[in-house]
């Protein structure tokens, strides 16, 4: 048995228990659960199983480069017709980068501050942002688009730095 602090609350978990200062690398669902709030599931490594063809690592390396050099969030959109590679596009990214990668398939209300609460680097992928992202989150008695409540987090005002990449079909 291992009991964990935080704050005031205490938290009995099994002996499979681990900490870490950051993140590690591999690839992760963020999930939700209305008790217990937002949390990440191991997700398998999104990886490149088949030959790459056109210039997908030229655009994965000119990302990570211009990421590398940023000093805050840095965003890219990948858009076009299903097959154009967007998918393929952030497999290569995960795979060539250091960084945890976080894949975001649900608008929750509290996302944008789960993810500013993360203090270091990571990819965030937004995946089919205009399907999943369509709806309103509520927040009282004021319904707002879900994308709207995402401006904050991509325009970068936590002072983080993030790769937020956003794939969609229809722009």
């Amino acid at each position: 048995m291992n009991i964990v602090k935080a704050g005031n609350q205490f938290q009995i978990y099994g002996s499979e228990i681990s900490t870490y200062s950051l993140l590690p690398r591999g690839t992760y669902d963020v999930c939700f659960n209305k008790m217990t709030g937002f949390f990440l599931k191991v997700h398998d490594d999104l990886e490149v199983n088949e030959k790459v063809y056109g210039n997908s690592p030229k655009r994965v390396k000119k990302i990570l480069d211009g990421f590398k050099n940023s000093t805050r969030n840095f965003g890219v959109i990948l858009s076009g017709l299903k097959g154009a590679g967007k998918s393929m596009t952030v497999r290569l990214l995960a795979e060539n980068s250091d960084y945890p990668v976080l894949l975001v398939k649900e608008p929750e209300e509290g996302l944008v501050s789960f993810i500013e609460s993360i203090k270091q680097e990571v990819i965030v992928v937004f995946d089919e942002f205009e399907k999943a992202f369509k709806g309103e989150w509520n927040r009282g008695e004021i319904e707002s688009p879900a994308q709207d409540m995402l401006l904050s987090l991509f325009d970068g005002i936590d002072g983080g730095k993030k790769l937020f990449i956003i794939t969609c079909n229809d722009v």
